[in-house]
């Protein structure tokens, strides 16, 4: 009886630990997904490119997040020079609601630009 109890003790442990170790690795997760719900709310829905039909524009940034929650912009590549200068101006040294986020890592995020 006292091997069964102990038993089901340390399987209870053993629950709680790995249950622990999930919330915890799941956590950078949400908070990168909210930076780039955020993000894409700063470049908005207008461009003041033209886009043709069946046309896409893609472009990525690179960019980190600095101690007052500033988003830096390391480099942003695109085929199109007016796409780089909009991504600048709409991003560059915007603050960010968003907590979770390691400062100083550096992030990449691919924008596609579609004709609406």
């Amino acid at each position: 009886m006292k091997k069964a109890t102990l038993f089901f003790i340390l399987i209870a442990i053993c629950f709680t630990f790995s249950a622990h170790a999930v919330t915890t690795e799941t956590l950078p997760f949400k908070s990168e997904q909210l930076l780039r719900s955020e993000i894409i709310s700063l470049v908005g829905d207008e461009t003041p490119f033209e886009i043709q039909k069946d046309e896409e524009v893609v472009s990525r940034v690179c960019f980190l997040l600095n101690e007052a929650n500033e988003l830096i912009i390391i480099s942003v590549h695109s085929d199109r020079e007016e796409v780089v200068s909009f991504l600048k101006r709409k991003l560059d040294h915007r603050a960010l609601n968003v907590k979770g986020v390691q400062k100083g890592k550096i992030f990449n995020i691919r924008f596609k630009f579609l004709e609406s």
